[in-house]
């Protein structure tokens, strides 16, 4: 299993709070009681990053057949993109896409 490059958890994590401070247009769209706590948020990238290693691009929190959601998207260093799919309420990676 590769390692997390330390700078790139600050980076997502210093962005994600950017991202919480300005409001997500995703997180406005969903209902009230559909966001995430900081924690989970954070859990969904390290599981993200974990899985392709790289920077993040993005983080979205959706509703996808009854579960609960984020969408991590990433860009490794060689340039590809993922799209990370996590169940928040288990932090499991559901889907996984380049």
């Amino acid at each position: 299993m590769k390692r997390m490059n330390k700078g790139s958890v600050a980076s997502a994590l210093v962005g994600l709070g950017i991202l919480v401070l300005a409001g997500s247009t995703t997180a406005q769209n969903a209902k009230s009681d559909e966001g995430i706590t900081a924690e989970q948020a954070t859990d969904c990238i390290k599981t993200a990053v974990a899985n392709a290693p790289g920077r993040v691009e993005s983080l979205e929190v959706d509703r996808e057949r009854g579960q609960l959601m984020c969408e991590v998207e990433i860009v490794g260093d060689d340039g590809s993109e993922s799209e990370i799919h996590i169940d928040v309420a288990t932090n499991k990676v559901v889907r996984r896409a380049r």
